[in-house]
């Protein structure tokens, strides 16, 4: 088995030099972004869980307060929803191509005003 070498000069050698040098600096930014990328993302992961029980503790302290406050019947008043009340599977499935047309047959009534 015989093997062939091919042997760069002046300045074939030199441009492959930078060439390979300026390869191996890119793969190694990419790596540095990527390791600064997962290390935000974990930061954020903490970050968003600790706002979601500030959050909890938040509504259950409006709900304890809610309750504390005296309520009256007024005529004509109505109780809005809370987000929790919202029952969000009970919108149609549409397709996205049936969203589309939705929001442009709004957008036609829209101009016609």
């Amino acid at each position: 088995m015989s093997s062939e070498y091919v042997r760069f000069f002046g300045r074939e050698a030199l441009y492959g030099e930078k060439y390979l040098l300026t390869a191996e600096l890119g793969v190694l930014g990419f790596i540095k972004r990527l390791r600064n990328y997962k290390k935000l993302r974990q930061e954020e992961l903490i970050l968003k869980i600790a706002l979601k029980k500030k959050i909890d503790e938040v509504e259950e302290k409006l709900e304890i307060f809610d309750k504390l406050l005296p309520h009256t019947k007024m005529a004509g008043l109505i109780k809005k929803p809370t987000p929790k009340e919202y029952n969000l599977d009970d919108k149609e499935d549409l397709t996205l191509e049936q969203e589309v047309e939705r929001i442009r047959r709004k957008l036609e009534t829209l101009r016609e005003i």
